[in-house]
């Protein structure tokens, strides 16, 4: 069972309250806050065109083993019930597209590394580094990346959350730790999606207060296969329709 830091939470709650502002928005009226994007080429190693993502892999036993013995970061659980609604989103976050069709891990790694550090290596350089092949990226390789190259955020991971710990990891990453999470999902274009995905990553860089609202940033639309060119990279779905989506397949979060 993993170890609940819970001496720390007073700590780390007030030390969000005293810097949030810095780091994060929050944005008037209810209204939706967009992500920037930054195009990155194809790359040669590119296989052929994919009509959808396929690049989160499935957590192995070790992978969630060796999660178990991670220490927990602690987590805003409170009350959801709000007499009115507002977005917290991390202020000037991009989105990477992906530059094949199995490197939504790298780009969404990309793309919390020049937020977090202001810069970041080529998305290539990300993918060697978290063994990325042909069948994607496994979660506990990004999470290995992430912490080495930067001390802004440790993440953590969590695999097969319920839904509320779920909202309270993802919430949490974006107003307590200014921090993108990356969560790992499987969906169909049934369910609302513009796509189907048997494994896909991608960021979240914002939270409504409620906890029923979070903003995605999708590497794979901005991907020259994707056939998606004309939509947004950023958008939102339902705290409900995402757990859905990341409890269908065990690939994980990392917050």
């Amino acid at each position: 069972m993993k170890k609940i830091l819970s001496l720390l939470l007073p700590v780390a709650m007030l030390f969000s309250l005293n810097t949030v502002s810095f780091a994060s928005e929050v944005a008037t009226n209810d209204e939706f806050p967009k992500a920037g994007t930054i195009n990155v080429e194809v790359e040669t190693r590119s296989i052929a065109t994919a009509t959808s993502p396929g690049g989160a892999r499935t957590a192995t036993s070790d992978d969630i083993a060796v999660s178990n013995q991670m220490a927990d970061k602690p987590v805003s659980s409170g009350n959801k019930a709000k007499t009115s609604v507002s977005w917290t989103y991390l202020s000037g976050y991009l989105v990477y597209n992906q530059t094949t069709s199995y490197n939504c891990g790298p780009a969404a790694v990309q793309a919390a590394m020049k937020y977090l550090t202001g810069s970041t290596p080529t998305q290539s350089t990300i993918a060697t580094g978290c063994g990325t092949t042909t069948s994607g990226t496994y979660l506990s390789d990004m999470l290995t990346y992430i912490n080495k190259k930067q001390e802004e955020n440790l993440y953590v991971s969590q695999y097969k959350a319920d839904s509320s710990s779920m909202e309270n990891y993802l919430y949490s990453g974006v107003v307590i730790y200014m921090a993108p999470p990356i969560i790992g999902m499987s969906f169909s274009s049934s369910d609302g999606w513009l796509y189907s995905t048997g494994g896909h990553f991608m960021s979240v860089y914002g939270a409504r207060s409620d906890k029923s609202l979070f903003a995605l940033a999708d590497p794979w639309i901005g991907y020259s296969g994707s056939g998606l060119s004309g939509n947004s990279s950023s958008y939102y779905k339902t705290a409900n329709v995402i757990y859905n989506a990341y409890s269908n397949k065990n690939i994980g979060l990392m917050y």
